[in-house]
């Protein structure tokens, strides 16, 4: 049986994933701004100032985000695969069930033949139940591994986020550009999420679908 990932090794391998660049000195980062600024390298474009060191780490953000998440995709790897084996589990220990049907009322004055099948019955209808428990409660501890790795690096990217954002606006005050927090527009890649949602949903999605409609045999 696949063993569930250890939390502690888990944000671990997380936290040596870095931004570049995150934490230089704000004296130096504000003396940047100044003298980009002074060679005409801060412009305003829309709404937003620009400058090659701004989309520098803009890029830089976006390859820590897609690192985080490609990290968290393979920590998760194992609750991946046993969610989907419990799923189908689960569902063949549904449909097996199905086919022993519930006995009402016994009746003892029944052959001897006749109540062995009655208790084997009763016997395989326990098996079952007790094992559609089983996977039941291992989707629900799996479910929440994943819960909690998925909020763990949404923190860890709104920490980095809020970081961007104060290296960012130290580095226009430098530039004699006044800016708000929200004309940053430091946005997170949804391609990065878009990956990881496949790896960790897309195949489990289609074993829904498949016991949804009938369609696994």
């Amino acid at each position: 049986m696949l063993r569930r990932m250890n939390k502690g090794q888990g944000r671990m391998a997380k936290k040596r994933i870095k931004m570049k660049g995150l934490h230089m000195p704000q004296l130096f980062i504000f003396i940047l701004g100044m003298f980009h600024n002074r060679a005409g390298l801060v412009v305003k474009e829309g709404e937003r100032y620009i400058s090659p060191y701004i989309i520098k780490k803009e890029k830089d953000f976006h390859e820590y985000v897609a690192k985080l998440y490609k990290c968290t995709s393979k920590l998760l790897s194992k609750q991946v695969l046993l969610r989907e084996q419990m799923l189908s589990e689960l569902w063949m220990a549904e449909k097996k069930l199905e086919t022993y049907p519930v006995i009402e009322q016994r009746d003892n004055e029944l052959p001897v033949k006749e109540l062995r099948r009655i208790n084997a019955n009763e016997r395989e209808r326990d098996g079952l139940e007790k094992k559609i428990k089983e996977c039941i409660d291992k989707l629900n501890e799996t479910e929440e591994v994943i819960k909690a790795s998925e909020a763990e690096t949404s923190e860890m990217v709104l920490i980095c986020r809020r970081k961007m954002e104060g290296l960012l606006t130290t580095y226009l005050s430098g530039a004699r550009k006044v800016v708000q927090i929200k004309d940053l527009d430091i946005t997170v890649d949804q391609n990065a999420i878009d990956i990881y949602r496949t790896y960790v949903y897309e195949d489990t999605d289609r074993i829904l679908e498949d016991i949804i409609s009938g369609g696994m045999d």
